[in-house]
């Protein structure tokens, strides 16, 4: 037995030293690519990115290394100002599909084969839109995504422009290729007019989407308390209540999201926002209506606790992680030939029988919903 584990420990110590050895050696390429990177453009490197001039402008690659969740990317900067916030990405399925139902809406420039290859993530300014009507500013841009397909997107805003490559292999690009991507974003900036510092690149969530989103994880978070407050304090003895709270939160749910469809619709984010926020408010309005019923249906109850006198017909538990939750089964009064379970106290379960009498109280339920109010052994009578 001691022979196995020790296999065990040993197999799992050289696959650690393994993993290991692969991340350093993984990094080490990355440090020695972006090294050599810099020093080709006579850049200064430091750490994660290095910084240099093309043109006496300031500009910056930021290489951000990948992991399970997201692959390497590499960022280039050119610190030339931009007048307004401007992303400009790849159009996905999500974004047709937002249009086809008229919930987004984007600036289009009549060009069709970039309006059809290009979403354009901003506000229809004026000067946003004399910008891409511009065909040699459009052919820049093309041109940009055409010749490296893993650009993801062009960021435009007060701290600069930006391109983003993601994945990103050193192997794919060269000096040459990032002069070209600094020469393409210098001439996208030419003779433009100073824009304002923009913190959070590319989001617009802020004024009512911000509030749509906070007070729909607000009121998820109650309605999480008050269900756990109301299954500990006045559980339910049947599961019917949770059933009943679907009617209630569906119809609620669907005029509320189509609110905010009107109320979102027509921004070129708008399909963002709309679907986060109706994303949360579906498991908001679900686990508050369920939550407040429950609790509302015990805590609301005048009337006074019912006695019933039941004989166990079966007990079990159920492992959650480290922890177990313990029940026992009883034929049920409310539907004759039928069990029914209730949860109960370890200490308690321990101590039952299969068969023996227990004593169970409930209310009736400020909603007609009965709750659980005690339980406990019956006295044994002579």
């Amino acid at each position: 037995m001691n022979f196995f584990i020790g296999i065990i420990i040993l197999i799992g110590v050289i696959g650690a030293i393994f993993g290991i050895r692969i991340i350093r050696s993984r990094f080490n390429r990355a440090k020695k690519g972006l090294a050599k990177l810099a020093g080709d453009l006579g850049a200064e490197l430091q750490r994660n990115a290095f910084k240099g001039f093309f043109k006496n402008i300031p500009y910056a690659c930021q290489y951000q290394a990948g992991n399970r969740n997201r692959p390497s990317s590499l960022t280039i900067d050119l610190h030339r100002s931009f007048p307004e916030n401007l992303v400009i990405r790849r159009e996905g399925w999500f974004d047709r599909f937002s249009k086809a139902i008229n919930l987004a809406s984007e600036i289009q420039t009549g060009d069709p084969l970039f309006d059809s290859t290009f979403y354009i993530e901003s506000e229809k300014a004026p000067f946003i839109e004399s910008f891409l009507m511009d065909g040699s500013k459009r052919e820049v841009i093309y041109s940009l995504f055409s010749k490296n397909q893993k650009v993801k997107k062009m960021i435009f805003s007060g701290n600069g422009v930006s391109l983003i490559i993601l994945p990103f292999v050193f192997d794919d690009v060269n000096p040459s290729q990032i002069e070209e991507i600094l020469g393409c974003l210098t001439i996208l900036t030419e003779g433009l007019p100073g824009g304002t510092d923009m913190t959070a690149r590319g989001s617009i969530l802020t004024g009512s989407p911000v509030i749509f989103i906070f007070a729909g994880g607000l009121l998820g978070f109650l309605g999480l308390a008050a269900l756990i407050t109301g299954n500990n304090l006045y559980c339910p003895v049947d599961n019917d209540i949770y059933g009943a709270s679907f009617s209630y939160s569906l119809p609620l749910l669907f005029t509320f999201v189509l609110f905010i469809y009107f109320f979102l619709r027509g921004s070129s984010r708008s399909h963002k926002v709309f679907f986060t926020a109706a994303a949360i408010f579906t498991v908001a309005f679900i686990v508050s209506t369920m939550g407040g019923m429950v609790f509302a249906n015990g805590y609301l109850d005048a009337t006074e606790p019912v006695t019933h006198r039941v004989q166990i017909i079966g007990k079990y538990y159920k492992t959650h992680k480290s922890s177990r939750t313990y029940y026992i089964t009883f034929p049920s009064w409310t539907k004759p030939g039928e069990p029914n379970n209730i949860r109960v106290e370890s200490g308690f379960y321990r101590s039952l029988r299969r068969g023996e009498s227990v004593t169970i109280r409930t209310g009736k339920g400020f909603l007609g919903y009965e709750w659980l109010a005690s339980v406990g052994l019956s006295e044994k009578s002579d």
